[in-house]
């Protein structure tokens, strides 16, 4: 049997969890207010678009398309690499149409060189500046009325058919210097905070107030470290030292491995942390394909990351061994109390709908997609 080294990582669903780049394309929302800085709500589509680049990846090379997705620069360099009717966006790379003749048929040109089918608007800018599109109906409205507060600006709901002052939810309120308002009895309200989505990376609100999560001692958050054991994550013997899935990350140091946070009671995450499980896997399932893995194992990470594993199964890929430590009387990777090595034993827990899944120890907080480690 092979001698396992245990490298440590979180788990979640069928894909790693890990601070991969990427963008809030498919985000779901009903008003501007749901989405994220630099990204506006799609009313007929009910997901959010970005607006520009700031809302993308630029690190990446990422660029905000006239579709409202985040995309890497390609395409045409100039009008002679689109078609006729149609005109290159250089700043994106994407062919505009410039009327209706760019388009396919049933579509027509949208004022923002987009093609879209022409039976009636899916949002404002379908439709004149002194009017709004009701997308129900997807007609044109006078500005002055609404049927809904879909209809309003931000900071605004419908009432008696006429926008208003006001909100029902804090996706009714807008941005405002960079810092989003939150719906409070009624009205929008800058500077406080309702829950952590409010705060910045590595915070919580509380009372309204964003407050640090970070303590060397207790919650070590993204601080570097090279044991899975997690004894350089501060004096909590549950905090675990995670595989960072990031080589030359843009966003922080480069390093191999970052401090997470005990969660395995229900302890609360910050912002950009989620209370994910723990999954121990061997050096040796490392893998770029299905094919470096035991058929019938599937090799699991996200195309973001720069590692990924063959999948656990019961019969095919064994979980590797823990021990019981001799003097401590704890199992060295799960921390569970123990008398002897069969007490430290780690199931492959499989994930739904399939036969195989990961080794899984514990629960830590752990970075969620889209966050990276700041530098401590």
């Amino acid at each position: 049997m092979r001698k396992p080294i245990y490298i440590l990582t979180i788990f979640a669903a069928a894909l790693f969890v890990c601070a991969c780049s990427g963008s809030s394309n498919e985000a779901e929302c009903q008003k501007d207010g749901d989405c994220p800085e630099h990204w506006v709500c799609d009313m007929y589509g009910k997901y959010c678009r970005c607006v520009n680049d700031d809302g993308c990846n630029a690190a990446a090379g990422e660029r905000c398309m006239p579709s409202g997705v985040c995309e890497i620069y390609t395409g045409c360099k100039s009008d002679q690499d689109c078609g006729g009717c149609q005109t290159c966006e250089l700043q994106t790379g994407e062919c505009l149409c410039v009327d209706d003749c760019g388009c396919a048929e049933g579509e027509k040109c949208n004022a923002s060189g987009y093609c879209q089918p022409s039976t009636g608007c899916f949002d404002n800018a379908d439709c004149a500046a002194n009017e709004i599109c009701n997308t129900p109906t997807k007609t044109c409205i006078a500005a002055s009325s609404c049927t809904s507060k879909f209809q309003c600006p931000l900071g605004q709901i419908c009432t008696n058919e006429v926008c208003v002052d006001g909100c029902e939810d804090h996706g009714d309120c807008p941005w405002e210097n960079d810092v989003k308002s939150a719906c409070m009895a009624g009205s929008c309200v800058a500077g406080v905070c309702s829950d952590d989505s409010f705060c910045d990376f590595m915070e919580y609100c509380s009372n309204g107030n964003c407050l640090s999560a970070y303590d060397d001692t207790y919650a070590p958050y993204c601080k570097p470290c090279t044991s899975g054991l997690g004894v350089e994550c501060g004096q909590s013997a549950m905090n675990y030292c995670l595989i960072y899935p990031y080589d030359n990350d843009p966003f922080g140091l480069a390093y191999d491995e970052y401090c997470s946070v005990d969660c395995s009671a229900g302890q609360r995450c910050p912002n950009g942390f989620g209370c994910h499980s723990i999954r121990v896997v061997d050096p040796a399932d490392k893998c770029t394909s299905d094919n470096d893995c035991p058929t019938g194992v599937p090799c699991l990470g996200s195309v973001e990351e720069d590692s990924a594993y063959c999948a656990c199964h019961d019969l095919k890929n064994t979980c590797p061994l823990d021990m019981c430590g001799l003097f401590t009387k704890t199992c060295i990777n799960s921390k569970k109390a123990c008398q002897t090595d069969a007490d430290c034993v780690i199931p492959c827990e499989e994930y739904d709908g399939v036969d195989y899944g990961g080794c899984v120890i514990g629960k830590t907080c752990g970075l969620n997609e889209g966050f990276h480690c700041d530098i401590p």
